[in-house]
């Protein structure tokens, strides 16, 4: 059982306290290798998040029996699990997404109380109230921000960090490299200490707009369909897609300063997004 000492949360003799009496909530978020290899920080930010935001301890459950899924392309995944495992109980669903746009619909056992983006509403027919975002953008309740001490940072995904090109720029251009395999508190400090990040993690990108970091899209394909997470939470927030550079480019980046600004997330999308899980306990 675990319940996540962060930013502003409660006294150690509180946090034992509400630990012992509050029954832990059961999480579903994807885990590398099954839960043996280490962890992908985006997906780790769900059960942070969700802990702190109830003040509450958290457990990973598989889909079939979680309470609730949260963060990632996993809407897809949890659905089929749900219709396999006949499940009837309500699984509540905050701020994940589609992988892509054409799947089926989902179980009629979970309940969106809120999803990535506009293309992911769409897509599943959903009410147009429902509200928008990838918690991620949450980052800053977790952490305070950093001093800055690096222009740039790389942030690869997961499938990207042991590529020779991204390190050797890291490298060569004095940037920070920033293992998205690392635990996810001290990933999202790192992120917020630089100038800019560039990033082919989603998460790398959405923790740089929680920190108002300007931010680029090192497009690099990572698996099936890649562009329409990238797109959807852009659409969940009225941004701009991310400016984006292939890996040759990546170099010539890292030798000079951000030429963009950063992206604000409206306090009002975020206290939405908050709200909507407070509601549902």
């Amino acid at each position: 059982m675990t319940l996540y000492k962060i930013k502003n949360l409660m006294s150690a003799d509180e946090m034992n306290t509400r630990s012992a009496t509050s029954k832990a909530l059961q999480v579903y978020w994807f885990r590398r290798g099954g839960g043996r290899a280490a962890g992908n920080f985006g997906d780790e930010l769900g059960p942070l998040l969700v802990s702190h935001i109830l003040q509450r301890p958290v457990e990973w459950a598989e889909p079939d029996r979680c309470d609730l899924a949260s963060i990632g392309s996993i809407l897809s995944q949890v659905s089929k699990a749900a219709k396999r495992a006949k499940r009837s109980s309500k699984l509540l669903i905050w701020g994940s997404g589609l992988m892509e746009e054409d799947i089926e619909r989902l179980h009629t056992c979970l309940n969106p109380l809120a999803v990535r983006g506009v293309k992911t509403r769409t897509a599943l027919g959903l009410k147009d109230d429902l509200p928008l975002g990838d918690p991620g953008v949450l980052s800053d309740l977790l952490v305070e921000p950093q001093k800055k001490t690096h222009i740039w940072g790389i942030v690869p995904h997961f499938s990207h960090r042991n590529s020779p090109k991204i390190r050797e720029a890291a490298q060569d251009n004095n940037c920070m490299f920033i293992d998205p395999t690392a635990p996810a508190l001290d990933v999202l400090k790192a992120i917020s200490s630089c100038r800019g990040i560039v990033s082919s993690s989603l998460h790398g990108l959405i923790v740089a707009d929680s920190f108002q970091v300007p931010c680029y899209w090192l497009d690099i394909k990572s698996h099936k369909s890649h562009d329409y997470k990238f797109a959807d939470y852009c659409s969940g927030f009225g941004r701009n897609i991310f400016p984006r550079l292939g890996i040759d480019e990546l170099t010539a980046l890292t030798s000079k300063d951000p030429a963009v600004l950063p992206f604000t997330v409206s306090e009002t999308d975020k206290v939405a997004l908050t709200d909507a899980l407070k509601a549902a306990f």
